[in-house]
């Protein structure tokens, strides 16, 4: 029979059995309680999960369901709008064929009504050319008719001579001043070497008939005109204007100075006027006429430059 020590030796070692046994079954518990909670978590995550995503495939859908019907009733609207663009479009390309098969008449028409006017003007144009050719030629005869005529009045004009400044006197006799003046040249001249001698006023051009503009003396009396019965005599006459000083005794009363001129036509003043201008711009030394020719000289070493026309008067610079 156990003793009292074997006994309580077996009960303590029954009671550290339980206990071991306890905390297997508590542990074993415990991990079966934690797996039943963790399934039962994951059950309820999954579930809401599976909810969530079930509210949010409706709410998707719906949203797709309601996007398509305004993409719908977006695209039949535009449908309209287009197929009414299609309607205007081809409205106007109708419109636009119908303007353009008039306005290609029209421009057909116009072409050829401009390549009508081409032609006129091309017309035109020759016979203008051939009218201006025509207008240059005739105007070249006339100067050259001018020249021959202003040089044949010139010949007959070679005889005569121009006296300014001369004072008119009371019951003159302008032949006996022209044989006084003479005599004050010491030259012999008698009434039968003048042909005729009167006074006359040129009206348009008579400041273009001296080459001063202080002949306001001169230009107070009329001119005397003196014509010779010899080239010779007139020449002599001539010559003697480079005798006259400003001190010079011309044995009239109130005469101060005396100007002697050839007797220039009309063209010729004119021309001589020019070179007159010309001399002073240019600031040449010399001018004169002689025979009714007209000469320029810049100064005493220069070349004579005769004057014949004004395109030489505009060549010199």
């Amino acid at each position: 029979m156990p003793t009292t020590v074997q006994l309580q030796t077996k009960i303590e070692e029954l009671l550290l059995r339980m206990d071991t046994m306890e905390e297997r079954i508590t542990g074993s518990l415990s991990q079966q309680l934690k797996n039943l909670i963790t399934d039962a978590v994951k059950s309820l995550i999954d579930n809401k999960v599976k909810e969530s995503e079930k509210r949010m495939c409706k709410k998707l859908e719906n949203c797709i369901a309601n996007t398509k019907d305004d993409l719908t009733a977006k695209l039949a609207s535009l449908g309209q709008e287009n197929d009414e663009l299609k309607r205007e479009l081809s409205n106007h390309i109708n419109q636009d064929a119908t303007e353009k098969s008039f306005y290609g008449s029209q421009y057909e028409e116009q072409k050829t009504k401009i390549t009508e006017m081409e032609k006129v003007l091309k017309d035109l144009k020759s016979e203008n050319e051939k009218f201006i050719n025509e207008t240059q030629e005739l105007k070249g005869r006339l100067r050259t008719n001018e020249k021959e005529e202003d040089d044949i009045e010139m010949r007959s004009r070679r005889e005569n001579l121009e006296l300014h400044g001369v004072p008119m006197m009371a019951n003159e006799d302008p032949v006996q001043l022209v044989i006084h003046l003479a005599s004050k040249f010491n030259m012999s001249l008698t009434r039968s070497e003048i042909s005729y001698c009167h006074r006359f006023t040129k009206k348009n051009d008579a400041k273009k008939s001296h080459p001063n503009k202080k002949n306001d003396a001169k230009q107070s009396h009329p001119i005397i005109l003196v014509r010779f019965k010899s080239m010779s005599t007139r020449d002599d006459f001539f010559k003697k204007r480079k005798n006259i000083t400003d001190s010079f005794d011309f044995g009239i009363a109130g005469m101060k100075n005396l100007f002697m001129n050839e007797n220039l036509t009309k063209l010729k003043r004119e021309l001589y006027y020019e070179a007159r201008q010309k001399k002073r711009e240019l600031e040449y030394q010399f001018v004169w006429t002689s025979n009714g020719k007209i000469f320029l000289r810049k100064d005493e070493e220069s070349k004579i430059i005769r004057i014949h026309s004004m395109e030489v008067l505009q060549r010199l610079k």
